[in-house]
């Protein structure tokens, strides 16, 4: 997956590249080239093990950092993955967990997602109906950085829930380096 953002006049500020695993959202591959801060970061795995390159502005030196993909881990770019995957807990009103993994500080967070939309009267999602999830930080720290991740989804006419838009933190840094709340708006064209 490729992914560019822009800034509000239109130029481009972030470009990402995401390669993962199809049948578990294992991350194989990440590059982030920010053009506003200069940060770069050049992650390759194997599953198992990570290798990272992260410079975090212009003119930074490169740290050379080896991590561990855990059990349970997921990334940014499939978190709605990860939901869909879970589905059938969260209509049974669980409440699963993972562990985020966030590349730019080599580290995980364990997040709790749950559904917060009801089912419909006939105890089942009606077609058009759109179903909040949220993902929540366990630690009550990091929870003071970010409250709460939302994923909208809507019934399509199959009756499989699509990604609609999300809203929380982006994992866009300006120059300042401090992430910025964000909404996207997905379209299926």
């Amino acid at each position: 997956m490729n992914n560019e953002m822009f800034d509000t006049s239109g130029k481009i500020i972030q470009r990402e590249r995401v390669v993962w695993r199809v049948s578990d959202t294992a991350l194989l591959a990440y590059d982030l080239d920010n053009l506003e801060s200069g940060e770069e970061i050049r992650l390759t795995s194997d599953t198992r093990k990570m290798s990272i390159v992260h410079k975090r502005k212009a003119g930074a030196r490169e740290r050379k950092e080896k991590a561990k993909w855990g059990r349970n881990f997921a990334f940014g770019r499939t978190l709605a993955e990860d939901i869909l995957r879970r589905w059938e807990e969260l209509d049974r009103n669980e409440s699963p967990t993972l562990n985020l993994y966030v590349p730019r500080r080599n580290d995980s967070f364990k997040f709790r997602m749950s559904r917060e939309t009801p089912r419909g009267a006939s105890g089942r999602d009606e077609i058009g109906a759109e179903i909040l999830v949220s993902l929540k930080p366990v630690n009550w720290v990091v929870r003071k950085l970010v409250p709460k991740l939302e994923f909208w989804f809507r019934v399509s006419p199959e009756g499989t829930p699509v990604l609609e838009r999300y809203i929380g933190t982006s994992p866009v840094e300006s120059g300042d380096f401090e992430e910025k709340k964000v909404r996207v708006f997905f379209s299926r064209s």
